[in-house]
């Protein structure tokens, strides 16, 4: 491969070895990257898939006829673009504040089971789950919510998975 990571930006031209054109890049992840095709569903794509990087574009090691007859991941199976773009940009660190731009705190740890830890100086810790970030931008995430009303959300214990869940009532 003649591109790699880094050498892959949001917003580069996608096409394919005929040089014809596939779509643009929408998010560039730790192993793979998501393309916005024009009146198709966004797929992701992996490093090893690019021939090259050429005056600016992302050029694949196949035609782009051939793209759209393959079976490539798309973001309904890795969650919507919103979702995985705001997942790629939160990470340990983070500083978290509310609708309002209060602050909340800062990323302790992004767990898998969809929740972040903040860490509050001086308060409990916050299992902020996902679905509560609105957008991330200056490196900071934004909730869905004012910061008066996370620290009152009952959200200082760890969340209950469905596997903890077993041999509770009612499950």
């Amino acid at each position: 491969m003649a591109g790699g990571r880094h050498d892959v930006c949001e917003g580069m031209e996608v096409v394919g070895t005929d040089q014809q054109p596939v779509g643009r890049v929408r998010y560039v992840g730790p192993d793979n990257f998501l393309v916005e095709r024009p009146a198709l569903s966004s797929i992701f794509l992996s490093f090893d898939d690019i021939q090259c990087i050429a005056d600016s574009r992302v050029v694949l090691n196949i035609p782009a006829v051939e793209v759209n007859t393959m079976n490539w991941p798309t973001p309904d199976e890795a969650g919507s673009v919103e979702e995985v773009t705001i997942r790629s940009q939160v990470h340990e660190g983070t500083e978290v504040v509310g609708e309002d731009q209060r602050p909340v705190g800062r990323v302790q740890a992004v767990l898998p089971s969809d929740f972040l830890v903040v860490h509050r100086a001086g308060q409990p810790d916050l299992y902020v789950p996902f679905d509560f970030i609105r957008d991330v931008s200056g490196g900071r995430a934004v909730l869905t919510i004012p910061a008066d009303l996370a620290a009152k959300m009952d959200w200082t214990a760890p969340p209950v998975t469905g596997e903890e869940r077993i041999g509770y009532e009612g499950s």
